[in-house]
């Protein structure tokens, strides 16, 4: 199997899991795929063409995938789905995955206290934290122009009111995210 597909790749940042991780719902386009993975790491992991496209072609002559021609808008697609061998080797990926999930869980107890060792929980974890990342981010823009109009007295009763529902519900999401980590 390519160098690339084997278990030691997995400490560097494993393209080959990755991919059957994004396949596993249904089958996807090389682009799709690309950006299927950077929603699963929360933006972390930005994987390249010039990785993934000789990857998939590895993976489909290792039988990991499959692929059906498509055609979209004038436009030939290559569509990529996972094979029983594939579900079966994301499977033993995730057990060695869900170990070192384990591993850096006992290192970093403090953040994620009910980490459970399971992949699919940390991925999650990570989407949801960058999420909130991001609210945040888009808050604390709005907050900064919300102080510099108050100071100017440009905001109306109506407009503090939607503010501040804008926060209880940012408050909210906070909230809800602090509980699955505790």
């Amino acid at each position: 199997m390519n160098e690339h597909c084997d278990i030691a790749g997995i400490f560097k940042g494993n393209l080959c899991y990755m991919i059957l991780r994004a396949l596993q719902k249904k089958p996807l386009h090389g682009y799709a795929i690309i950006k299927r993975i950077e929603l699963i790491t929360g933006d972390i992991w930005k994987p390249t063409t010039g990785s993934v496209y000789p990857l998939l072609a590895q993976m489909h002559s290792d039988g990991l995938v499959s692929v059906k021609e498509t055609e979209q808008k004038g436009r030939k697609r290559k569509f990529y789905a996972i094979t029983k061998k594939g579900i079966v080797e994301l499977e033993k990926r995730k057990k060695i995955v869900a170990e070192m999930v384990k591993t850096a869980g006992e290192m970093f107890q403090h953040l994620f206290p009910k980490a459970t060792g399971n992949p699919d929980e940390l991925f999650e974890l990570l989407e949801e934290s960058r999420f909130l990342q991001k609210e945040l981010i888009a808050l604390k823009a709005n907050m900064l122009r919300f102080l510099v109009l108050s100071k100017q007295g440009k905001i109306s009763e109506t407009g503090k009111m939607k503010i501040k529902k804008k926060l209880i519900e940012f408050n909210k999401l906070a909230e809800k995210i602090t509980e699955k980590k505790q």
